[in-house]
């Protein structure tokens, strides 16, 4: 491991990043976080090896009281989830291990969020953006794999420009070309199966509960039949009473 970040989603959207050493003043209480007083935010603690590629990402849950502390409830070992992580989707070139709350331990499942909801943008995507912008300054000789996200807007610095290798040999250029959209499209395909793979999950617990459903309408449904046959008891027994009570009472000889 050569590296660690902390970032802070709102709205889907990475709004600050810093390292782990800077977060970990934050939960010491040494550093409150004013802007996120009172807010509950979903954070991604990620590991970067000496390229700067991503090797483990933690989705996880912050809490900050009025005073913009971490809640003293908060208490994540997230460099032991990191470890314990599964291979996630793809990113770039890599499978980095991912800890979420439908892939992590059930202790913490409340502490944790999921990240590849239809609602929310990429979370791959902002987090390989803002490591193309590099603002927390980790030093890498390569950044091959954030680089080849072609979804990444590119700064003027990344504008190619023609050589002499270009000119001379256009099939190279072609070539490298088509490689990088055959990687593109594989990298898209293997999103969709890991979608289909939740999706799947999901239709695992719709059914699940639709099977609760059903149980509870058979309950129902004995309880409604015990019902009635309380009530035309208590019918048979008031119109026994009231036949008693409206017996004459014959004469004494």
């Amino acid at each position: 491991m050569h590296a660690e970040a902390i970032f802070f989603f709102d709205e889907g959207r990475i709004c600050k990043e810093m390292r782990f050493a800077e977060f970990d003043a934050v939960l010491d209480g040494m550093v409150p976080m004013m802007s996120f007083a009172d807010r509950r935010l979903g954070t991604a603690y990620v590991q970067l090896d000496e390229q700067l590629i991503v090797v483990a990402v933690v989705f996880f849950i912050v809490e900050f009281d009025a005073r913009g502390m971490v809640s003293a409830k908060w208490n994540l070992p997230l460099r032991d989830l990191a470890d314990r992580g599964k291979p996630g989707p793809k990113l770039g070139d890599v499978y980095p291990k991912m800890v979420c709350r439908t892939q992590g331990p059930m202790r913490y499942t409340e502490q944790l969020w999921e990240p590849f909801r239809r609602t929310v943008h990429d979370p791959y995507w902002e987090i390989s953006r803002m490591l193309k912008r590099n603002k927390l300054g980790f030093s890498a000789h390569k950044l091959s794999q954030v680089e080849s996200l072609a979804s990444i807007e590119p700064s003027d610095n990344d504008v190619p420009t023609l050589t002499s290798t270009a000119v001379t040999d256009p099939s190279s250029t072609g070539s490298q070309r088509l490689a990088e959209l055959e990687r593109q499209l594989q990298s898209a395909r293997e999103k969709v199966g890991h979608y289909q793979q939740r999706d799947e999950q999901w239709q695992r617990k719709v059914r699940a509960l639709q099977h609760d459903l059903e149980t509870a309408r058979h309950e129902l449904s004995k309880a409604t039949t015990l019902n009635q046959r309380l009530t035309q008891y208590v019918r048979q027994l008031k119109v026994a009473v009231a036949k008693r009570v409206q017996r004459p009472v014959e004469p004494l000889k």
